[in-house]
């Protein structure tokens, strides 16, 4: 159940708690443009140049997400020196997001996805091609080394954690031993992309039932199943709690001690672009936690704040204002 006066609590605790987001923070880039005729030399459009624009992806994403509900995000991963870096770097300085603790390798790549969107004169632009550019190898051992230097740091200040993994070499064995340390004192919420079974130890595991159906062989289709395979998750890994993201079936809360908390959506379920949900949910959950909020008003803010994105396009982010409004209490600004 969301009670709006506990969220508008929660929202005034929130503001300014210490978030180190920890994982692969890529760099989106946008380049719209216009097409006029196909090309001679390949059945392709031909596209005029208009302009470009940078986004964050990935953990940088997260973190903007942390930004926008109020809190203080300082991200830790690893980047190449090359100059989607430098304008990775500069993105996140640009959100108000601390990069101290991303670390830069020479000859490294940065993660890139290039996005070219067109369209003929006066019609909508739609994308026509994607190119990623993507690290050839894992960090080398002395990146290894500067990067949990780094991330000791990171943790030492913060009240919480959010780790966004999406396999790009940052989160090692290393970083996973830092993470698990920090949890032992501090909320650690986990989002990786088919990798749950690396991190072992009182995290907050947050995977998508999907995921959850992945790592634990069972099914993820009702609310009971959903609870058996993510309580059969918190044994394996010893997790404090796993919470399961289920789109237009809400979210289910399973805690170490065996507690079931499931949460409809709110409002709508006409979704309009579903990118980024789950890094909005990731930064409510982390952010509520650090504050000592229990499981149920945590996944009612995520809940709130998720639906607030989806109605959004693209990666999108959801503010304190437009929550209050969401739940009633108020115009957002």
């Amino acid at each position: 159940m969301i009670r709006p006066s506990r969220i508008a609590e929660l929202l005034d605790r929130i503001a300014d708690a210490r978030i180190a987001v920890v994982g692969d923070a890529m760099l989106d880039r946008y380049f719209y443009g216009t097409t006029e005729r196909v090309s001679r030399e390949a059945p392709v459009p031909i596209v005029i140049y208009d302009r470009e624009e940078h986004r964050l992806g990935g953990a940088g994403n997260a973190a903007r997400n942390v930004v926008a509900l109020g809190g203080r995000a300082t991200i830790a991963s690893v980047a190449g020196q090359d100059r989607s870096g430098q304008a990775l770097l500069r993105a996140l300085r640009a959100a108000g997001i601390d990069p101290s603790p991303v670390v830069r390798e020479r000859g490294r790549r940065t993660l890139t996805k290039l996005r070219v969107l067109a369209g003929a004169v006066g019609t909508g632009k739609q994308q026509v091609l994607r190119v990623d550019w993507q690290p050839s190898d894992q960090p080398r051992v002395e990146t290894r080394r500067r990067f949990q230097t780094a991330l000791r740091r990171a943790l030492a200040r913060a009240d919480g954690v959010l780790v966004s993994d999406y396999g790009g070499g940052t989160i090692d064995r290393g970083a996973i031993k830092l993470l698990a340390r920090a949890a032992q004192r501090i909320p650690v919420v986990v989002d990786s992309r088919y990798q749950l079974d690396r991190f072992v130890g009182r995290f907050v595991l947050k995977p998508n039932a999907p995921e959850l159906a992945t790592a634990t062989g069972l099914p993820t289709d009702r609310d009971a199943e959903v609870a058996l395979a993510a309580r059969r998750l918190v044994e394996r890994n010893g997790a404090a709690a796993v919470l399961t993201t289920r789109g237009r079936g809400g979210m289910t809360w399973v805690g170490d001690g065996r507690e079931v908390s499931h949460q409809p959506i709110h409002g709508s379920d006409d979704v309009s672009d579903v990118t980024g949900a789950g890094d909005t949910v990731g930064a409510a959950l982390a952010l509520a936690l650090a504050c000592g909020a229990p499981a149920a008003d945590a996944m009612a803010l995520a809940t709130v704040a998720a639906a607030i994105v989806v109605q959004k396009l693209g990666a999108a982010t959801a503010s304190p204002d437009e929550v209050r409004a969401a739940l009633g209490l108020g115009s957002a600004r």
